[in-house]
């Protein structure tokens, strides 16, 4: 490497290293974001049932929220439209003749439809589902604005290291695992506080929203939550210090940026139809898809507060986790690292003799070879290359 013209060599091993360093932050930050996924919609279609939290907000004092019930062709009899609204409490009132006019509660042949939750006009005569989901539309927008922000890490700033890589599977997939958990955790609270805020005392009223949600903003807030922490994610799995410590390329943050305001403005104008109750054609037994109605401004604005907050809790259990690793030495993350300073340090006292003296070329091709080979034993530095 003294020679001319050989210092491309070292100008080779930085890219790779760097291509490394992007590929490692791509994993973590990919299983992470599926796993917080995963795991969410599995744990809330079994631990969350929407008609409970219905059924307990009727009992609240001014409740249960009564609305007429759309017109629309229910076929013959009081129970024609009992598949759109079987978990709802219908009741008959002295206008209009449907069917055979039997008093049937549970059914929707009359005129009113009551509701623990506050709903909206498009809402109104549809039910409450048995098990929180979300529109198939919303879920297939999180992955490819997901993708999107996935391929901006291939030119994000990283810090190549010192010496040779090697995978280190088990400690990358803790790290990327607990990152996941913490964003699960903080959307399934964030699901709970939401499908309780029509209780006055509930969290998410005592911390100043005045408006509760009805269950189609109950589904909006939640896209907008999962959104939001995939794509902060992003942030936190870049670096094993705190987010802070090393700026991204302009590219990450413009993708990130991009990725929430998009986000944002879907969950203020979902621009998809929704279905209606006076609109639907099939009323069979089968439950429709879930609704999203748009947020208010104080519901974008306490949905983007409490994913920042948590995105400050998961990149603090980032850092610690990093530091367990490192002190229990975690599939020899500590014995790696302390042999590499060694090798680290014993480079830098072969390079820090000073050369004999020769001929003004030779000694100039092997400075320009010693600041080449310096780049990888002084390291890390800020480096940003096109790959």
């Amino acid at each position: 490497l003294t020679e001319p013209g050989l210092s491309i060599i070292v100008d080779a091993i930085v890219i790779a290293r760097c291509i490394f360093q992007r590929m490692k932050n791509y994993v973590i930050y990919r299983v992470a974001c599926t796993f917080q996924l995963l795991l969410f919609f599995f744990v809330a279609v079994f631990a969350f049932h929407p008609r409970q939290y219905d059924a307990a907000h009727q009992l609240l004092p001014g409740h249960p929220n009564v609305y007429p019930l759309p017109t629309a062709d229910l076929g013959s009899g009081p129970g024609g439209g009992d598949s759109a609204c079987s978990a709802v409490q219908c009741s008959y009132s002295d206008i209009g003749d449907f069917g055979s006019g039997t008093d049937d509660s549970t059914t929707c042949g009359g005129v009113q439809c009551s509701y623990g939750f506050r709903m909206s006009d498009t809402e109104v005569g549809l039910a409450i589902p048995s098990t929180f989901n979300l529109p198939v539309v919303a879920l297939v927008v999180i992955v490819i604005l997901n993708d999107a922000t996935i391929i901006s890490i291939a030119y994000d700033h990283v810090v190549p290291s010192p010496l040779p890589e090697r995978w280190n599977l088990p400690a990358l997939f803790l790290v990327a695992g607990w990152i996941g958990l913490v964003a699960c955790g903080s959307s399934l609270l964030l699901l709970h506080w939401a499908l309780s805020s029509e209780d006055p005392g509930s969290p998410i009223r005592r911390m100043g929203v005045r408006e509760s949600l009805s269950y189609g903003q109950v589904v909006a807030m939640m896209y907008l939550k999962i959104s939001l922490s995939d794509w902060w994610t992003i942030f936190a799995a870049r670096t094993q210090s705190f987010f802070f410590t090393r700026a991204p390329s302009k590219i990450v943050f413009a993708a990130a940026s991009v990725a929430t305001l998009a986000s944002t403005g879907l969950a203020v104008k979902w621009p998809f139809p929704a279905e209606r109750y006076d609109e639907r054609a099939d009323l069979d037994a089968q439950e429709p898809d879930s609704q999203l109605i748009g947020l208010g401004l104080e519901h974008v604005l306490f949905t983007w507060a409490f994913t920042l907050v948590w995105f400050l809790i998961q990149d603090v259990c980032k850092v610690l986790l990093y530091k367990l690793l490192y002190t229990f030495d975690v599939s020899g993350i500590r014995t790696e690292a302390e042999a590499n300073a060694a090798r680290r340090a014993k480079n830098e006292a072969i390079l820090g003799k000073q050369p004999s003296k020769r001929g003004a070329r030779a000694g100039g091709a092997r400075r320009k070879a010693r600041r080449g080979e310096m780049q990888l034993a002084e390291m890390p530095l800020e480096v940003e290359l096109e790959v």
